[in-house]
């Protein structure tokens, strides 16, 4: 069974709105800026805040004040 590239040859045209070409030309950049990230070796706190958009305050994960070894200083509790 084939991919979906064998349905391709090397040079043939597809028709493409120019939406779905932004979509793809916006997802290529995110990627490619993810690999750069990643082999620059940067903290992953810093990808997902750039991802996001969120900055992650220091103590805090998802509004809950941490202890320095990441657990809650108060019990969860379950309603």
């Amino acid at each position: 069974m084939g991919t979906i590239l064998d349905a391709f040859a090397k040079e043939d045209r597809v028709e493409v709105t120019f939406s779905d070409f932004y979509k793809l030309m916006k997802e290529s950049t995110k990627a490619e800026i993810v690999m750069n990230v990643v082999n620059c070796n940067v903290p992953h706190k810093y990808i997902r805040e750039m991802a996001t958009g969120k900055s992650e305050a220091p103590g805090q994960i998802h509004g809950r004040d941490m202890d320095r070894v990441g657990l809650p200083l108060k019990p969860l509790m379950h309603d």
